[in-house]
């Protein structure tokens, strides 16, 4: 966009410039990447799909960062009926083993008594592993970046885009803990529309705080 009094092509230059120094500076497996996108030009076509290029930008992002979880059990529901059948009899743990007595008490030897909890220790392990196998358990995945998003004159436009973002990462979030079958939510779903809810009133927070008003929505 040609501006007459020119505001957002000088800060776009800046910060170009800027990031460039940046990146002069760091690791190359640590440089910034910064996309200059014309959103109000772009909206104004009726064949704009915004969320569609919002969303591709976040997918690139995520697989450039990652993510952080911490790892799930992933079939919960067969989690919880293991535990059921299973409320009356517990495994028996460390302190279980250093608090009986009885069973060192009937151990000859040191040697025999370490051999022994040693042992113990090798079949609690297996026994725990083995029911993680039986459920199925992934792995803690760590995040190693982040998405900004700077608008110059539009809280809304930002809003957007952090939404589009969010909405990205929940889907990538929930397939990683095992709960839906695709890393992609259902924009038509409740839970997509929950999220939109939780976004639009940050949006009016913010706007309050900064504009005394509530965000306009356009």
């Amino acid at each position: 966009t040609v501006e007459k009094r020119p505001r957002e092509m000088m800060l776009r230059r800046e910060f170009a410039s800027a990031v460039g120094y940046l990146n002069q500076i760091f690791a190359e497996e640590n440089h910034l990447n910064f996309i200059h996108w014309d959103f109000h030009k772009f909206a104004k076509s009726k064949s704009a799909n915004v969320l569609a290029v919002l969303g591709a930008v976040a997918s690139e992002a995520l697989d450039l960062t990652g993510f952080y979880c911490s790892g799930k059990l992933i079939n919960v529901k067969k989690r919880a009926n293991l535990l059921s059948r299973t409320s009356t009899a517990r495994d028996t743990t460390l302190v279980d083993l250093r608090a009986n007595s009885g069973d060192f008490a009937r151990i000859g030897n040191g040697n025999e008594i370490l051999n022994t909890f040693i042992s113990k220790e090798k079949e609690l392990e297996f026994r725990q592993q083995s029911r993680k196998d039986a459920l199925g358990y992934t792995g803690p995945c760590f995040q190693s970046g982040f998405l900004r998003t700077n608008c110059i004159d539009c809280l809304d436009r930002t809003n957007v885009a952090q939404y589009a973002y969010g909405f990205a990462a929940l889907g990538r979030q929930l397939h990683a803990m095992n709960l839906t079958d695709k890393s992609k939510v259902n924009p038509d779903s409740s839970i997509a529309a929950a999220l939109m809810d939780m976004y639009q009133s940050m949006g009016d927070a913010l706007s309050q705080q900064y504009g005394g008003s509530a965000a306009h929505n356009t």
